[in-house]
C-alpha cells in the first residue's frame, strides 16, 4: 500500500512539476488530466487507508481531523500560489508549488521512516473506547 500511495504522489508531483514548462494548450489539457486522475486515486487511497487502520471507536475524530487538515491546507495553498502566480507567472507558481510539495514529501518521509502503524487486532493496537454507562452522566 506505501509502494501505491508513494508512486501516485510522486506521478502527482512530476506531472505538476512539468506543467510549468508546457507551452500547448493540448500538453497542458493532457497533463491537467493525468493530474486530475492521479489526485482522485491518490485521496481515496489515503482514505481507505486511514479508515482501515484506525479502531471503529477512534474514526470519526481521527477522519474529522484529517479532512479538516486536508481541506483547510487548501485556502493557504491557493494563497501562496496566488502570490507566486502574480509575481513570476503561472508556470513558475506550477513548479515552484510542485518543488516546495516535494521537499515536503522529503521531509515527512525521512522524519516517520521509522514509525510502524499498529496492527487492528493484534495486543499493540489501541483498545477500543468503551461507552459511558448511563448512570454515571445522571446529574445528581
Amino acid at each position: 500500500m506505501k509502494l501505491l500511495v508513494s508512486t501516485i504522489v510522486v506521478s502527482v508531483l512530476a506531472l505538476a512539476f512539468t506543467l510549468g514548462f508546457v507551452r500547448s494548450p493540448i500538453g497542458a489539457v493532457a497533463l491537467v488530466v493525468g493530474i486530475g486522475l492521479a489526485s482522485m486515486l491518490m485521496v481515496n487511497t489515503i482514505n481507505v487507508t486511514i479508515q482501515n487502520s484506525i479502531p471503529d471507536a477512534m474514526r470519526g475524530r481521527v477522519m474529522s481531523l484529517y479532512v479538516t487538515v486536508f481541506a483547510g491546507s487548501a485556502p493557504i495553498g491557493g494563497l501562496l500560489a496566488g502570490s507566486m502566480a502574480q509575481a513570476w507567472g503561472s508556470p513558475a507558481a506550477f513548479s515552484i508549488g510542485a518543488a516546495l510539495a516535494a521537499a515536503v514529501l522529503v521531509f515527512v518521509a525521512w522524519h516517520l521512516r521509522s514509525a510502524r502503524m499498529p496492527v487492528i487486532g493484534s495486543s499493540s493496537a489501541a483498545e477500543p473506547v468503551r461507552p459511558v454507562p448511563s448512570d454515571v452522566l445522571k446529574v445528581r
